[in-house]
């Protein structure tokens, strides 16, 4: 026995066909009964071209601004200290700033024709609490275009009269508010500058 619901609409669509009167059975009947069957048919095979697995959420990756992204690697370009090694040439500023101050850094990455393959901006932000120092480090590494592709949060403890502690770096998904917002305070620093 078919149990589809193809199956079903196809038996439904036999028996209409069948149960009518001999006379009735006119070509009409017949091209009436089979359009009935093809409407199943054709509403499955649509269903079978499309996809059936759920779209992904899509996670809003933090950008920065395109005339704020080019002010900052202009300013890189221009300004920044001239470092590199085998594969790339790169250009660092430091600053301080922020409240409360914080030390911002910024290296672009170039390739051996001098374009942009990367951006690495880096936080350090420490506070005093009972004579303990907490510092975080966030470092976030952006693509050419100014898009977030990783960030990277440690922190480090510092109490009186012991070793200070480091954790262990973890990988901050980009969908974490902080990510996003540590991003935005490194872009508006070095946007300003």
């Amino acid at each position: 026995m078919i149990n589809s619901p193809l199956g079903r609409t196809a038996r439904v669509a036999a028996i209409a066909v069948l149960s009518l009167p001999a006379a009735a059975r006119s070509d009409a009947a017949l091209s009436s009964a089979l359009e009935a069957m093809r409407a199943p048919l054709a509403t499955m095979a649509q269903l079978k071209t499309q996809s059936r697995i759920p779209a992904q959420v899509q996670v809003k990756v933090p950008t920065a601004p395109a005339g704020a992204w080019k002010k900052i690697i202009d300013k890189l370009r221009h300004d920044g200290v001239k470092g590199g090694d085998k594969e790339f040439f790169t250009q660092s500023l430091t600053g301080v700033g922020g409240n409360p101050k914080a030390n911002h850094g910024i290296t672009v990455f170039l390739n051996g024709r001098l374009a942009v393959v990367g951006v690495e901006l880096s936080i350090e932000q420490s506070t005093l609490k009972s004579g303990t120092i907490r510092t975080e480090f966030w470092e976030i590494l952006a693509t050419a275009s100014g898009t977030a592709a990783q960030a990277i949060y440690k922190e480090r403890v510092d109490v009186p009269g012991d070793e200070p502690t480091m954790s262990v770096p973890v990988v901050v998904n980009l969908a974490d508010p902080r990510a996003k917002a540590r991003f935005d305070e490194m872009i508006d620093y070095w946007s300003a500058r």
